[in-house]
């Protein structure tokens, strides 16, 4: 507290003092005893950007949300990836509570977060698209339409058309309103501020998602709650990436992916105790584990049959008590390659 007294009094003064050794004190200082603006805005240490460039044949996938459910902390925002080829493209798989901030610490660009895929519609899943859609053309870089798919639903206020280009827009009215008195093209159709949302029929297996560049993403039907969850799996160069979505275990989810993949990322639920300890009374916790979601001995089953290069757990609570428990359950159908997502900002080449 002192030394911190002594920097403030420093910089204050102009001067930077000899026990001073902040990077705030390391920053120039304008003659008017004020920080340069672009000093401020560029603090290398405090961020860590997935900038490294690509080889032309590379994929570079980030996790920028790993938590599971409701619990959602500084380690583990909800449910999101970053995937980026060597082409030039990038991709958002889901975008749940708090992963924003991960995409915002990295630097990532919102242009470069312009296609954003939805694996079901829980806000566990979505919430972040209603910050990404207020300030990419307010305080990001992406003048054009948000681009977003998803599932459809077993009735049309159901599916993801009605929940971004009904709810959405009402939702953020008042905030569009205000920013387009100020932000050039932001139209609320074709300009900034517009929605492109492309709706996949939930109950196809196989479906072709996006198909452009020479990436193709496909999506089948996942098994959660109540109809209307899919999956995606990515190729392109003879690579793929798989995200499983929320579900219980599938021989659907096996089909789509019997040919394996180099990275497969799938759900992992917590045992019912775990949720239980956090105050949920045992009936719920078993009814949302069990019926809706894959046990981590379920998984390796999974692993078993569709034989990853690399199978990746995601959305759970890496807490230590669980950590030996999705091992120990995995390896009894799965013996070969397997990452438990501890944390965000993991990253996969």
């Amino acid at each position: 507290l002192k030394a911190a007294t002594v920097t403030g009094a420093a910089i204050a003064a102009g001067t930077v003092s000899g026990v001073v050794n902040t990077e705030a004190a390391a920053q120039s200082v304008g003659k008017s005893g004020t920080l340069c603006m672009k000093s401020v805005v560029a603090q290398p240490s405090l961020f860590f950007y997935p900038g490294e460039e690509l080889a032309a044949d590379e994929i570079r996938v980030s996790v920028m949300g790993s938590g599971w459910g409701s619990v959602v902390r500084r380690r583990q925002a909800a449910c999101s990836l970053f995937i980026e080829l060597g082409n030039g493209d990038s991709f958002v798989w889901d975008l749940g509570m708090g992963s924003l901030i991960n995409y915002n610490t990295m630097q990532v660009p919102y242009s470069r977060m312009d296609k954003v895929f939805l694996t079901h519609l829980h806000a566990v899943h979505t919430t972040d698209v209603i910050p990404l859609y207020c300030f990419g053309p307010a305080g990001g870089d992406r003048f054009k339409p948000l681009r977003i798919w998803g599932p459809s639903g077993d009735r049309p206020e159901l599916g993801v058309k009605y929940m971004m280009e009904t709810g959405l827009k009402a939702y953020t009215n008042w905030h569009t309103t205000s920013f387009r008195t100020v932000v050039p093209g932001s139209s609320p159709t074709t300009g900034a501020y517009g929605i492109d949302v492309t709706e996949l029929d939930y109950r196809k297996s196989g479906g072709i998602a996006y198909r452009k560049n020479g990436v193709t993403i496909k999506h089948w039907p996942a098994l959660h709650t109540i109809d209307g969850a899919i999956g995606y799996r990515l190729e392109w160069r003879g690579m793929s990436v798989v995200w499983s979505g929320d579900t219980n275990p599938s021989h659907i989810f096996v089909e789509n992916n019997k040919q394996g993949a180099d990275l497969m990322f799938h759900e992992t639920a917590p045992i019912p105790d775990r949720v239980v300890a956090s105050g949920v009374p045992k009936e719920l916790a078993n009814a949302v584990v069990n019926s809706s979601h894959t046990r981590a001995r379920a998984l390796g089953k999974i692993f078993a049959l569709t034989k990853p290069n690399l199978g990746v757990t995601i959305h759970c609570p890496a807490d230590p008590q669980e950590v030996s428990t999705y091992l120990d359950e995995v390896r009894i159908h799965w013996k070969g390659p397997y990452q438990l997502v501890a944390n965000d900002l993991m990253v996969f080449n």
